[in-house]
């Protein structure tokens, strides 16, 4: 469908049911001849449609900051103000977008940066990156590397092709990406099978699925259907909440919002924007394109090329540059990956939806595109939880109910990811390398949400009320929680404040040994709350030059949750002074918290805690 541009802002229509949502589509190509211009800039057209739940393209979502992508400190001007508008044509009309929206959008329709070595073999077995992807399922990854021009004839040790290990493991989205960018059918490997034989003999997940596609591909006849197949795959539709959501129809958004699981969840990938590339990028690129199988050589190899970064942290002059005794990476490329992962997208609070129930995840920046496991394997294995953090709050102290720092908050992601997609590769990988084997089909598991709450209460939003609702989708379902955009932040803030009170369900966080590492007890709310009529820091350096007051109205006992903590935590796992006595909270009116309690002693003096950005 083509829209006649017009001069006109953009109007809304209604969209036709309740499970609706919107998709955007590009329809002209930002150095096409006849793409049209504002003041002789290039302008973006789109056509945006509804799309019904059980008739949706394949379409990818994208995650994003509606700010600065990079942190701004207080006092300096922010090119990237949210107020500071880019201009593009929806259905023919005008359309105002941040400036970080308006980059990532014009870099998504540039093609992905080409990679010198795409078809290099990796051993033991000679596969290609292309195999591999192929051989886990990654609809991502494959169509990244056939955009970067991989070959699919390569055949491996076995003889084996990208498209016989879709097919006998049962992937059909991967085999029908491989067919329609020419992938042969009737290639047979070192024992005489095709891909069709292969998936018949290894009966893997979807192979009846995939046999039925294989087997219509090779019923057609060649050349005209198939070419016409081959260009169906271009033009993926895109998810974006500031254009798919009518933000100024409250109705709407609270509907759709309730959605999000189901947008995230559904799409084929969700991109990553991490913000325009800076000179620290290409060497973080090259760092991440070059991750070594994990073994514990290999750990304690990175862990030195850590502990030099920690020297020169610490003030001993060195090379930055410098790789010595061959380490893996020199201080240099260190302080690269933590300029990349220090980034605000990290600390988004609607990021720990996004990335948790991602089926896969494409972090783009600028020009480069990153794998989201070769981030986990570099963060999580190689370098180590401890080190990671270190590396990337400079050895700042844990925030609480959580072993991140400042500026770590994507180790938080890591952990959330690995129970909401426990069949990602990164899962895998770790269950791997920590357990020492991994485990057939592991169950999924969605952590409560007051102690999800708590393990992310670092993570900063724009909108006080968004800390409470950016989390309700991943996390177990909880009585009388539903996000309302009408509702004041006082009023969401005070019925999550009398839910974590009151404790209830199963609130124990596991580590992936499935050791307790974390729990929250009733009452302990009431050592977050914050100095009464005292300003706070928003927890996020990119947004330090916003300052949050308490609202006038918020009751006493209820923190202001999209404020940093200032104390440290009253609940000990080993307390146990109360022996099996129960909190007792009784019924009361909105805003007032009626508890049992016994005086044990009077407050003579209260310390004034200075701030910090872990607490």
């Amino acid at each position: 469908m083509d829209f006649p541009l017009q001069y006109k802002t953009f109007e809304y229509e209604a969209l036709p049911s309740p499970t609706s949502i919107r998709l955007l589509r590009p329809v002209k190509q930002l150095k096409s001849p006849e793409a049209a211009s504002i003041n002789g800039v290039p302008l973006l057209q789109f056509v945006l449609e509804a799309s019904e739940r059980n008739d949706r393209p394949l379409y990818d979502a994208l995650s994003y900051t509606w700010g600065n992508p990079k942190s701004v400190r207080y006092g300096l001007p922010d090119e990237y103000d949210t107020q500071h508008k880019h201009v593009i044509a929806v259905n023919g009309r005008l359309f105002y977008v941040t400036r970080n929206l308006h980059e990532a959008l014009c870099r998504l329709q540039e093609p992905h940066r080409l990679s010198e070595d795409i078809d290099k073999r990796y051993m033991p077995y000679n596969k290609t990156r292309l195999m591999q992807a192929a051989e886990e399922g990654n609809l991502t990854l494959v169509m990244r590397h056939l955009e970067q021009g991989a070959d699919h004839t390569c055949q491996d040790k076995f003889g084996e092709t990208a498209l016989h290990y879709a097919a006998e493991n049962g992937y059909p989205e991967v085999v029908k990406a491989l067919l329609f960018a020419g992938a042969q059918p009737t290639t047979l490997d070192n024992t005489n099978r095709d891909p069709l034989g292969c998936c018949i003999s290894r009966k893997r997940r979807q192979w009846g699925e995939t046999c039925e596609i294989l087997r219509n591909w090779l019923a057609q006849p060649k050349g005209k259907s198939h070419l016409e197949a081959s260009s169906s795959g271009r033009g993926v539709p895109l998810w974006i909440d500031a254009i798919c959501i009518n933000q100024d129809d409250i109705a709407e958004r609270n509907s759709q919002v309730a959605m999000m699981s189901q947008i995230y969840g559904s799409a084929r990938c969700v991109v990553a924007w991490l913000g325009e590339e800076d000179d620290t990028t290409n060497a973080a690129f090259n760092c991440l394109s070059n991750i070594p199988q994990p073994s514990t050589a290999i750990a304690r190899s990175y862990h030195n090329s850590y502990a030099r970064h920690c020297d020169h942290v610490r003030g001993k002059v060195l090379d930055i540059n410098e790789r010595p005794h061959n380490l893996p990476m020199s201080v240099a490329e260190v302080q690269a990956v933590k300029s990349l992962f220090t980034r605000t997208w990290f600390s988004r609070t609607w990021v720990i939806q996004e990335a948790s129930l991602a089926r896969e995840i494409d972090i783009i920046c600028g020009s480069f595109h990153f794998e989201w496991s070769s981030i986990f394997t570099l963060l999580f294995i190689l370098f180590g939880e401890s080190g990671s953090n270190d590396i990337l709050s400079d050895g700042g102290p844990p925030a609480k109910f959580g072993k991140a720092g400042p500026n770590a908050q994507i180790l938080t992601l890591f952990a959330i990811r690995s129970r909401t997609a426990p069949n990602s590769r990164e899962a895998r990988e770790a269950r791997k390398y920590f357990l020492g084997k991994d485990i057939v089909d592991p169950p999924c598991s969605q952590l409560s949400i007051l102690a999800l709450f708590l393990l992310t209460w670092d993570f900063a939003v724009s909108d006080g009320r968004d800390k409470v609702f950016a989390l309700m989708n991943v996390s177990e379902p909880s009585e009388g929680l539903a996000a309302d955009y009408s509702k004041s932040i006082t009023e969401v803030f005070t019925e999550m404040g009398m839910t974590l009170l009151r404790a209830k369900g199963y609130n124990k966080v596991h580590d992936l040994q499935g050791e307790i590492v974390d729990d929250l007890e009733p009452l302990e709310l009431l050592s977050f709350v914050q100095k009464p009529g005292t300003p706070q820091w928003k927890v996020s350096p990119a947004v330090m030059k916003n300052k949050y007051e308490r609202p006038a109205d918020l009751p006493s006992w209820v923190p202001a949750f999209n404020a940093q903590l200032v104390s440290i935590r009253i609940y000990h796992k080993r307390y146990n002074a109360s022996g099996s006595r129960q909190a007792v909270i009784h019924n009361s009116l909105p805003g007032i918290l009626k508890v049992d309690v016994s005086i044990v002693d009077t407050i003579a003096e209260i310390e004034e805690y200075p701030l910090s950005e872990g607490y």
